[in-house]
Order: structure tokens, then C-alpha cells, then sequence
């Protein structure tokens, strides 16, 4: 592998290391925790980078970079009021490592080689998470896996649902560029999918196929050949789904949440969003302040949250930190429709999208690292100096191979 490869390498393998690190702390001998030693890492590229020469920053990353600082410090401020007496403090952390995600991508992802290498690192982990979920599957210890554990005695193997996001991304970000292998990947990728049961995941990845190819085409072959591609994938989605064995718990799940209320109110978290919704009640204006969710509707000081990024961000920050986090995330969305023709960037917002959607169904901003990631990459990309891209400040400059 020679010097130039290198860095891409290191530095994709990196940032996808950092934000999934939750995966590799079952691991035993680590000499630091997983989070932490990527994080570092991280942080020392993103300065050798800037020691090592400018970084213009074009002016869909400074909107985006803009929106999500302003939004972060408030979050970070309610501190200073929170009814939370000890657990904001490991939040305010997450915050800090949530920026460190998003902006990272911008500063060391500087040329196409660096994306290629991204997004090869991406298959590369994806594919590994689907030969594991493979090898459960066919030795029978399907399971174990996705209760981890017998009795949740293993809670340090990676969730069931962090892995089928995982897969669900390396499988959209493979239909980019739709040629055989990425195909079978990504059809390998709705299988393992299918194993783990992940509803969201799931869902939201056949949705975004579907849309992809129908909004989101770029330009050229990829362009005609994709809603073929996109009904021959779901066709055979189908067909697994109705005909494989190893979808029949992803198959009793959904007939489960169709046929019994109580599945259905489950499934669709009615109970969490009625507790956010007290938990807004009590202070609407500027919320019950940073990682107070726990403590105003559960009075417990643990990572509670309501499955939903608006919902928590209205319920801990108020209206005013509601308002400020939509503005921002409407920046990211109008920024990738704006690139869609470009296939690459298409790819990109199709991801971001994907974990939006999952983080309104599932999970909270303590491990919203990978939405911020997306985010960041596909701000990158449009940042790429190009011809159409301006600098910081107002100088034209080419984009680099």
C-alpha cells in the first residue's frame, strides 16, 4: 500500500472506528476504552490537517457547521439549570464527541481518494457485521445474539439494532453505483437484516431504495439503471421475506405488531412519546435542562430518552432549542437535495436520511455519533473545492483528485 493510500485509509477506518466504537468494547485487552483511543486519534489527524495547510470550508459547511454549534452551546448551556444532578455531565460529554464526528469529515476528508476510501471502509465494516450475523445464524445461535446473551449476561456485544444500522448503511451506500457485486452485497445486506429482526432499520432502508431511485439519481448509466435495480433488490427482498426461513422472526415480529394492540403501541413507542410529552409540559419555554429527561420523567439519573431526537430536544432544551435543532437539520436537508445529481452525494444524503429517520424511531443523542458522521461526510463532499464551490472567503478554487 503506498504513502498516498495511507492516510485515506487511516483516516476513514478512523472516523468510522471512533463512531461505532461502542462495537469493539466487548473486546478484551483493549488499553483503553475503544472511545476514547479512536476519539484521540481523530483529534490528532484533524490537527496534523490543519497544522499541515488550510481548510476552506465553502458555504453549505459553514450554514451547516453554523446551525449545529449554535444548537450544541445551547444544549450545552442548559446545563446550567438542568434538574439533572449528575448524569449531564456524561451527556455534555457525548455532545462534545458528537461535534468532534461532524466536524472531523470536513476537515481531513479533502479529496475524492479520501471518499473512495470511506466508502470502502464502510463495506468493509458493514460486510464484517453481516458474516458475524451470518455465522450466529447458521451455527443457530441467532439468538444469543440479538438478546445478547441468554439472559442478558453479554450486554457488551454490540445491539442488534446498532448492527442492522451498520448493515442498513453499508447496503444503501453499495446501491450508489448499482454494478453486480454491490448488488448481491446489498441483497446479502437485506438478509442479514432480515435475520436481526430490526424493524427500523429495515423499513426505512426499503423505503429510501425506493425513493432513491426515484428522486435521488444521478447522472448518466447509474441514472436509468436504477429504478431496475431498485425493483429487482426489493423483488427479491420480497421473496426472502415470504419464502426464507431465516426471515421468519423478522415476519412473526411485524404479524405481532399488526394483530395485538399492545405490540402495535410498543412497536410505535406510544409510551415513551406520552412520558416526553409530560416531560415537555413541565417546561415548554427552555426544558428541563442537559440529560434531565431521565430525572423529570422517570426520576431515575441514567441515559434515559424518548426515542426520538425532536422530542429530546424539545422535552431538555425547550422551544428554543426545538427551533434551533430543526433549523440546523433543515440546513443539512436542503444542502443534499441541492448536490442530489452528483451520484456520490445522492449516496450520501440517502444515508443521512436513513439515520434520521432511525434516531426519530430509535436511540438519543448519547450515541447519535453516526448521524453526526453522515452528516459531516456528506457536508465534505459538497465542501470538495470545485467550480461551483466557494472558499471561506470568496476565493474560486478547483476541486483536487
Amino acid at each position: 500500500m503506498s504513502t498516498r493510500t495511507l492516510g485515506p485509509v487511516l483516516v476513514s477506518g478512523l472516523l468510522l472506528l471512533f463512531v461505532f466504537s461502542g462495537m469493539l468494547k466487548w473486546v478484551p485487552g483493549l488499553p483503553l476504552d475503544p472511545t476514547l483511543m479512536f476519539g484521540s486519534a481523530v483529534v490528532a489527524c484533524c490537527v496534523w490537517r490543519v497544522l499541515g495547510g488550510s481548510v476552506p470550508i465553502g458555504q453549505p459547511a459553514v450554514l451547516v457547521l453554523a446551525t449545529a454549534i449554535v444548537f450544541n452551546a445551547w444544549y450545552l448551556l442548559t446545563a446550567f439549570y438542568t434538574v439533572s444532578t449528575s448524569f449531564w455531565t456524561f451527556k455534555a460529554g457525548s455532545l462534545v464527541l458528537n461535534m468532534l464526528a461532524l466536524v472531523a469529515p470536513i476537515v481531513c476528508l479533502r479529496t475524492e481518494r479520501h471518499f473512495d476510501w470511506f466508502d470502502r471502509c464502510l463495506w468493509i465494516l458493514a460486510g464484517s457485521c453481516m458474516t458475524v450475523v451470518f455465522g450466529f445464524y447458521l451455527t443457530g445461535n441467532i439468538d444469543f445474539l440479538i438478546y445478547q446473551g441468554f439472559d442478558k449476561e453479554t450486554l457488551k456485544i454490540p445491539d442488534y439494532l446498532v448492527l442492522a444500522t451498520l448493515i442498513g448503511l453499508g447496503t444503501l451506500s453499495a446501491l450508489t453505483v448499482p454494478t453486480p457485486w454491490r448488488v448481491a452485497f446489498a441483497i446479502s445486506g437485506f438478509a442479514a437484516m432480515l435475520i436481526l429482526t430490526g424493524r427500523g432499520p429495515l423499513l426505512f432502508a426499503t423505503v429510501l431504495v425506493v425513493l432513491g431511485s426515484l428522486f435521488l439519481r444521478g447522472r448518466g448509466r447509474s441514472a436509468r439503471s436504477g429504478p431496475l435495480v431498485a425493483v429487482l433488490v426489493l423483488s427479491l427482498v420480497v421473496v426472502l421475506a415470504l419464502r426464507w426461513q431465516g426471515a421468519e422472526g423478522a415476519v412473526t415480529r411485524l404479524a405481532a405488531i399488526l394483530s395485538d394492540d399492545t405490540s402495535f403501541e410498543g412497536a410505535m413507542r406510544i409510551g415513551e412519546f406520552s412520558v416526553a410529552l409530560d416531560v415537555i409540559a413541565q417546561a415548554p419555554v427552555f426544558g428541563v435542562g442537559l440529560g434531565g429527561y431521565g430525572m423529570a420523567g422517570y426520576e431515575m439519573e441514567e441515559n434515559i430518552y424518548p426515542h426520538n431526537l425532536l422530542l429530546e430536544a424539545f422535552a431538555e432544551t425547550g422551544v428554543v432549542g426545538l427551533v434551533l435543532f430543526v433549523v440546523a437539520m433543515a440546513s443539512v436537508l436542503v444542502s443534499g437535495w441541492r448536490a442530489r445529481h452528483d451520484p456520490r452525494m445522492a449516496g450520501y444524503f440517502v444515508l443521512v436520511l436513513f439515520l434520521m429517520l432511525n434516531f426519530m424511531k430509535s436511540g438519543g443523542f448519547v450515541g447519535a455519533r453516526g448521524l453526526y458522521l453522515f452528516i459531516g461526510v456528506l457536508v465534505a463532499h459538497i465542501n470538495l473545492p470545485r467550480d461551483w464551490s466557494i472558499a471561506l472567503f470568496g476565493v474560486p478554487v478547483h476541486r483536487p483528485r
